[in-house]
C-alpha cells in the first residue's frame, strides 16, 4: 500500500444537483415567508360571535383583504371551516369587484346604516353581481346576498387604485353576515 490517502470518488453530477436543489428550497421559503409573516395576506376570516344586535341576528363577522393574489372570498365559510358552500361569493378582478353565481351587490349610500331590512330592499331595488372601481372608496357601505342566500353587509375600510385606467389594487373590508 502506498502512502497516498484513498479518496472518496462522487460521481460529478451529484455536486451541482445538490446546488440546484438548494437553490430551489431557497426560492420557495423566499416566497413563503413573507406571506406567512404578513397579517393582512390574503382572505382572512374573521371571528363567529352569538350576539344579537338591535339590526338582526349577526351569524358570523370578520375582515378580509383582496388582492391580485388572493382575489376570492366565500363569505359563506365559517372560520372554523365550517357550513360553507365552497362557492366565491365576491371576488376582485382589475377593474371591478363583481360576485360569483347567485350572489348579489348593492352599494349604500354612506349615510344608510347597513340592516339586514335595508340590505333586503337595496339587493331587491338595485342588485348587481358587478360594481366598477370607479364606484368603489374607503368608507363605502355594501350589502351581498351570498351564494347560500345569506343577507350580509360589507364596509371598504381601504380601498388602493392604481394606474391609468384605474385599476383596483388591495380592497380590505369588514363584513357581517346576518342570521
Amino acid at each position: 500500500m502506498s502512502g497516498r490517502s484513498r479518496r472518496f470518488s462522487q460521481p460529478r453530477w451529484l455536486a451541482p444537483l445538490l446546488v440546484a436543489l438548494i437553490g430551489a428550497i431557497g426560492v420557495v421559503v423566499a416566497a413563503v415567508i413573507p406571506s406567512l409573516l404578513s397579517p393582512t395576506q390574503g382572505p382572512s376570516t374573521g371571528q363567529t360571535t352569538a350576539s344579537n344586535s338591535p339590526s338582526g341576528s349577526i351569524a358570523y363577522q370578520g375582515a378580509a383583504t383582496l388582492r391580485r393574489a388572493n382575489p376570492e372570498l366565500d363569505l359563506d365559510s365559517l372560520p372554523d371551516g365550517t357550513s360553507g358552500d365552497r362557492v366565491v361569493d365576491l371576488l376582485h378582478t382589475g377593474m371591478a369587484l363583481t360576485t360569483g353565481k347567485s350572489s348579489l351587490l348593492a352599494l349604500l349610500d354612506r349615510a344608510q346604516q347597513a340592516t339586514p331590512d335595508t340590505c333586503r330592499s337595496a339587493l331587491a331595488a338595485k342588485g348587481t353581481p358587478r360594481i366598477a372601481v370607479s364606484q368603489l372608496e374607503s368608507g363605502l357601505p355594501l350589502c351581498i346576498r351570498t351564494s347560500a342566500g345569506r343577507i350580509g353587509s360589507i364596509t371598504l375600510d381601504l380601498v388602493r387604485k392604481y394606474g391609468e385606467p384605474e385599476l383596483l389594487g388591495r380592497v380590505t373590508l369588514s363584513y357581517r353576515i346576518w342570521n
